[in-house]
């Protein structure tokens, strides 16, 4: 049997690598100069591999990774990385995955090596389509056109990618960039670079739907951080649906201080001046944002327990950590495979998780999955 594994990313190379070593002879396809390139850049060069507490309100809802949780937990997905790619990890005080290098580049060596050991050939080449032939399949590229009797694309999508290119959308969802900054609605500019720490809640039509404890960035557009990262995903997920829904980012500026105590303190220094009333409590530039966003002193204190932000999308592909969409899960039989014979795996299924590894653990489960198959 022949295979040509589309795409050398996580799953297209973890893909590659166990087909290879179950004795299937393997071709890998990479658009790239080289294999792992966005792999090389996760977890801000650290590799956030998996999660220790994986869970399924991390991800979209999808049956796919129901199956796969049950087939592929996280301790056999780390033993898989270490018996077969030599990929040793610890977790951190957050139940967060990294190899103990901690450095995603050995992590994409150590991929390239296995490869290389199990005997796949990697061609360095852009597929341009994919046709369904009597004796399996025809891949043209743009080089070359090769033959197999098994296809897997495993090319993820538009995430962080200099060149759009989707194939068999019939069979796909809306697409939508997930794992972004938000953009909001009249963004203060003046606090462009600050950080933080929040109590942050997304609302979807006034009903709170995320809530998370963590750093907020300020930015010119709106707001950053791995929190409001994670606010996207649920953007993205209801941009997918169609959905036309109002989002809205409310901010606790003092989780660790009771609202009473803020009441307290604010109303003591009723007779200040107005820029005045969070100084020593909050930083210089965000005491004068709540203290202008307040009618009065008595306003002031709430607003710095729930300073809100209307959302306005998510920032685009270029800085986006993965795609919300890709092929809808109803087309994908038991095998991974799409009616056409085709096989898929990892970020270009419409299955998307939050921050903390859980997108590397489905682009890992799913490709060694689609070998096995």
């Amino acid at each position: 049997m022949k295979r040509i594994v589309i795409g050398g990313g996580a799953s297209g190379l973890m893909c590659s690598a166990i087909s290879a070593k179950n004795n299937v002879e393997t071709i890998l396809i990479e658009k790239n100069v080289r294999v792992g390139k966005k792999l090389s850049q996760t977890g801000n060069g650290k590799c956030n591999l998996a999660n220790l507490e994986m869970s399924l309100d991390c991800f979209n809802q999808s049956n796919l990774v129901q199956k796969l949780m049950q087939l592929y937990p996280t301790e056999k997905v780390l033993d898989i990385l270490r018996q077969d790619f030599g990929i040793h990890t610890f977790g951190d005080n957050f139940s967060r995955v990294y190899p103990i290098s901690e450095n995603a580049n050995s992590v994409v060596d150590c991929f390239r090596i296995a490869c290389q050991k199990y005997g796949v050939k990697t061609i360095f080449d852009t597929v341009l389509s994919i046709e369904k032939v009597q004796k399996g399949f025809k891949v043209h590229c743009q080089n070359d056109v090769y033959f197999c009797d098994d296809v897997v694309l495993a090319t993820g999508l538009f995430a962080q990618a200099k060149e759009k290119r989707t194939f068999f959308e019939q069979y796909q969802t809306a697409l939508h960039p997930s794992l972004t900054p938000l953009m909001v609605k009249n963004p203060d500019k003046s606090l462009d670079g600050l950080r933080q720490k929040c109590f942050v809640t997304l609302l979807k039509e006034g009903k709170p739907i995320y809530k998370e404890k963590g750093e907020v960035l300020f930015r010119q557009y709106g707001l950053s951080g791995v929190c409001i990262f994670n606010c996207s995903a649920y953007v993205a997920r209801s941009k997918v649906k169609g959905e036309n829904a109002k989002f809205e980012v409310v901010l606790d500026l003092l989780p660790t201080i009771e609202q009473k105590e803020v009441q307290s303190i604010v109303e003591s220094r009723g007779t200040w001046e107005k820029e005045n009333w969070f100084l020593g409590i909050l930083s210089n530039k965000l005491a004068l944002h709540v203290a202008k966003q307040s009618k009065d002193v008595q306003k002031a204190f709430q607003k710095a327990k729930r300073l809100s932000f209307e959302v306005v999308d998510t920032l685009g592909f270029d800085v986006a950590q993965c795609t919300s969409g890709g092929f809808d899960e109803k087309y994908i039989d038991e095998n991974f495979a799409l009616p056409n014979g085709v096989k898929v795996c990892g970020e270009i299924i419409n299955v998307d998780g939050l921050c903390g590894g859980n997108n590397l653990w489905f682009a890992f489960a799913s490709g060694h999955l689609v070998a096995t198959k």
